[in-house]
């Protein structure tokens, strides 16, 4: 009984020279990882961008240590609150213009596969000379 009551307890605050992490900066570094380790990939793919695509991938790697690492943290130290505010900022920034990137990507391949079915039409009527 003793064990529920201390489970339902809240965490501790932190202390006056120690900080928690940003919530959702764990989150981000997931998004980031996993988005490099699958570019990486697609760009070893294409055998082109094996180098590039080798980097990808350790870099995705390396962020996922980082964020186990930083999972079994439970507070910092105050002076780097800064530091871990401003990551979060520029993960989610990227982060929002990767998710962008995806959706005009396939916002484009979209309209490049809907695109023969209209052209087709006014091919016919140009290879014909009919304007």
């Amino acid at each position: 009984m003793n064990d529920i009551a201390t489970a339902a307890t809240p965490p501790p605050p932190p202390s006056p020279n120690t900080t928690t992490l940003p919530q959702g900066l764990l989150a981000w570094m997931s998004f980031f990882a996993i988005m490099n380790m699958i570019g990486g990939a697609l760009n070893i793919i294409t055998c082109v961008g094996i180098p590039l695509g080798i980097f990808m991938l350790i870099g995705g790697l390396a962020l996922m240590k980082a964020k186990s690492a930083l999972e079994a943290v439970d507070e910092v130290p105050a002076n780097l609150q800064v530091f871990f505010d401003q990551l979060k900022t520029f993960l989610v920034m990227m982060g929002i213009l990767c998710i962008i990137t995806i959706l005009l990507s396939l916002l484009m391949g979209l309209i490049m596969a809907i695109a023969p079915l209209f052209l087709a039409p006014l091919y016919e009527a140009f290879s014909q000379g009919g304007f």
